[in-house]
Parts: structure tokens; sequence; C-alpha cells
């Protein structure tokens, strides 16, 4: 009797973000990875992305139009508190904001931000991707 081994999943990141050049960026990160990306420049959607690829991590930026990423996070953990979230800001002052509320992100990308720091937090919330 041959066993056959199923395909594995593909690992697909959500990302959002209203500056092309930073989905183009993470993008280009993601896809090196052996991650499928999937992109959006506003909130809205990228919450309907959520709902129809079923992204096993999502990197956001909090400044969004439409839905910004804290909302974008808060309907995301209503549907799946285990999925990881991370938030990209240029701020510092919002981290402390946000980590005062009652849903909190996974993680936080800082701006600026070197590739490093993209690969380490993927790795970090996806770790059977690092061979």
């Amino acid at each position: 009797m041959e066993i056959m081994n199923e395909p594995s999943k593909k690992v697909k990141a959500l990302i959002a973000d209203d500056e092309e050049a930073i989905l183009v960026l993470f993008g280009e990160v993601v896809r090196s990875m052996g991650i499928t990306p999937v992109s959006a420049g506003d909130g809205v959607a990228a919450f309907q992305l959520f709902n129809e690829e079923n992204p096993d991590i999502v990197i956001s930026d909090i400044h969004m139009p439409k839905m910004d990423g804290i909302g974008l996070l808060r309907k995301i953990k209503l549907i799946n508190p285990n999925i990881p979230v991370i938030l990209i800001t240029g701020y510092g002052h919002y981290r402390q904001l946000i980590e005062s509320g009652e849903v909190k992100p996974d993680g936080y990308l800082e701006k600026p931000f070197n590739l490093q720091d993209i690969f380490d937090i993927i790795y970090k919330f996806l770790p059977d991707l690092k061979k």
C-alpha cells in the first residue's frame, strides 16, 4: 500500500499598508521566505482579504484609510484570537497607547526597520519556516 504525502499547506501573509513601497518590500521579503503574500491598501480591503484568504500571519500599518490598523486588529482578533498580528508604526508613542487597550497586537515593527527585523518577527510567529 502506497502512502501519499499531502501537499504542504501554503503559508500566507496578509500585508496591509497604504504605501505601495511597503507592500512591495514586504511582499518580496515574505516570498523569499516561502510565504505567499496577499496585499491590501486599506483596512477594509485587508479585512475582506483576511476572510477570503485565511492568512497565517497579518502585518498591518496603523495609519491607513477606511479602517486603521487598530480597527483591523480588533476585528481579526474577534474572529481568530490566535492569528499573529504585527503592527507597523512610525510613532513610538502609539505602541504605549495600544498596549493600554483591551486588544493587543502580537508584535510591532517600528519605522525605520531593517530587513532582519522583518525576518526575525515572522520567524518568531512561524518558526517552522526556519530551516
